[in-house]
């Protein structure tokens, strides 16, 4: 069957109509014009679309609707098609960050996360989205300045700025001297010495004060001293440490009458013994810590015996000095009671140091 021309007109339209109706949603614009002198539209690469030619029945009229965002254009003597895509726009992620403080670790620095700095990144559309930074560290003490960026699963994408801020939260590594012991110079009058101590240690991931107690190169008096360290860092952070300095006198043993051990002194029970020593010079009359000498009970039979070759003529104990011949003597009174038995004398000085004899009374 042969169709006329508008037999053919009526055909085409309605088929053309399904065709982009496949392809997308339809803007049209048409009308029964004469076609003996066409009209025409086209859409820009932009979307926008533009017409000329005849326009006595609206052939290149554009509605508003179809003026943007047209991806095809069917144009003729009787009508313009224009087609829009149904594609939805892809929305770009949104971006949020937050500044974050965090420690060092044992090397003074520290990583972060995109998930730490992360303040609640979104997608509009719902899709989903990845997280990255342009650096994750390590990063030293202080602050430093990153950048977020989001991905969604179609590539779009944005980003945020945040600070990252390592902090020192770690004390100080603290090293004290070992304990220190020295002797009061010879032959002196002092009671006290300079004592120069090798000067305590601290690492840490920024500056460090130290602070002694007593300071190095400062007179020690006889005794132990502590000498407590402190090591503060620029945070606030600090250690503590601790050692001691211990200054003696030269004691050089028991004189006669009295002997050393292992010696045993055989003396009569209730006499006087006078127990002899030096401190190499004159240390003062206050050179027994309190309470001191005392004795104790002793269990006979060890050591050799020898006898006492001297007493003192004494009712009570007592010390004394002697210049002359640098001489310390306490006159220890013995009680009779102790007849028989055997007992240890034990001579502390304030010095912290203790000095025995061991006796066996008849």
């Amino acid at each position: 069957m042969k169709l006329n021309k508008n037999q053919r007109r009526n055909f085409i339209l309605p088929a053309l109509l399904v065709v982009l109706a496949l392809l997308g949603n339809l803007i049209i614009s048409s009308t029964q014009a004469s076609t003996t002198t066409p009209g025409a539209s086209a859409a820009t690469a932009g979307g926008e679309v533009i017409g000329w030619g005849y326009n006595g029945y609206g052939q290149v009229n554009i509605p508003a609707a179809a003026q943007s965002g047209v991806t095809a254009i069917a144009a003729g003597g009787y009508h313009s098609l224009a087609l829009k895509s149904s594609m939805p726009t892809n929305a770009a992620p949104v971006a949020l960050s937050k500044n974050v403080t965090i420690s060092a670790g044992s090397g003074c620095t520290a990583s972060v996360t995109a998930a730490q700095v992360n303040n609640g990144s979104y997608d509009p559309d719902g899709d989903s989205i990845t997280l990255s930074l342009n650096s994750t560290g390590p990063f030293g003490i202080g602050s430093h300045n990153v950048t977020l960026t989001v991905t969604d699963s179609n590539g779009a994408s944005s980003s945020a700025t945040a600070t990252v801020t390592v902090v020192d939260t770690t004390n100080p590594a603290l090293a004290c001297p070992s304990n220190i012991t020295v002797y009061l110079p010879p032959n002196s009058m002092d009671t006290s010495a300079v004592v120069n101590y090798p000067a305590p240690t601290a690492t840490d991931c920024s500056s460090v004060n130290i602070t002694t107690s007593k300071a190095s190169g400062s007179a020690f008096p006889v005794g132990t001293t502590t000498v407590n360290v402190t090591a503060t860092d620029a945070a606030g952070k600090q250690s503590t440490c601790s050692f001691t300095v211990t200054v003696l006198y030269n004691f050089s043993g028991f004189f006669q009458p009295v002997d050393n051990l292992p010696a045993v002194n055989v003396a009569n029970a209730g006499s006087a013994v006078p127990v002899k020593f030096s401190l190499s010079g004159n240390k003062g009359i206050a050179i027994l810590a309190a309470g001191s000498p005392i004795s104790q009970p002793l269990a006979c039979g060890g050591g050799t015996p020898a006898d006492i070759e001297e007493t003192a003529t004494a009712t009570t104990s007592g010390l004394n000095y002697n210049a002359t011949t640098d001489t310390y003597t306490y006159v220890w009174k013995t009680d009779k009671a102790w007849k028989g038995t055997c007992r240890q004398l034990n001579v502390k000085l304030n010095d912290g140091t203790s000095h025995v004899a061991n006796f066996q009374f008849k």
